[in-house]
């Protein structure tokens, strides 16, 4: 029952999350030296279930947890590579996929659902700012003032 009365509005759901997308791409943006960004591809669409960050340069703890501290709502990207199951069913090692070892370093998720306002967004971005002022990982001459 829940999920048909979801289907009923789901496209207006989606709309809303593509529209904070955008919101939070065009408030972080200054901060591309700091954190990379998502983009979608031409002639794609992306509905924005969640927002990935992935930071530039360094661990992602420092930012989660300022996040976190200041009431915004993280997640870890979906670690494969490094689950104890896959390392004995398959051995993997995850220094074999560097592309999924970065983004287990460095990426995670803030939310981006449909009930957020502009406030909200707002918040978001200017606890991204404050952070990259206050990081060393940030060349100064990069950090918005």
């Amino acid at each position: 029952a829940l999920g048909l009365a979801q289907i009923e509005g789901w496209e207006t759901m989606i709309a809303a999350r593509q529209a904070n997308a955008r919101s939070l791409i065009q408030r972080l943006a200054p901060l591309e030296s700091y954190v990379q960004l998502p983009r979608t591809r031409p002639d794609t669409e992306h509905v924005f279930m969640m927002f990935p960050i992935l930071m530039r340069d360094g661990a992602k703890e420092p930012l989660v947890e300022f996040l976190e501290a200041h009431g915004v709502e993280t997640r870890d990207m979906l670690p494969l590579t490094n689950q104890p199951v896959y390392r004995g069913m398959f051995q993997w090692r995850e220094r074999d996929f560097p592309v999924a070892e970065r983004i287990n370093r460095q990426g995670f998720y803030v939310g981006c659902h449909q009930d957020l306002s502009e406030q909200d967004l707002a918040y978001v971005a200017e606890l991204f700012t404050r952070h990259a002022r206050g990081s060393r990982a940030m060349r100064p001459a990069a950090v918005p003032q």
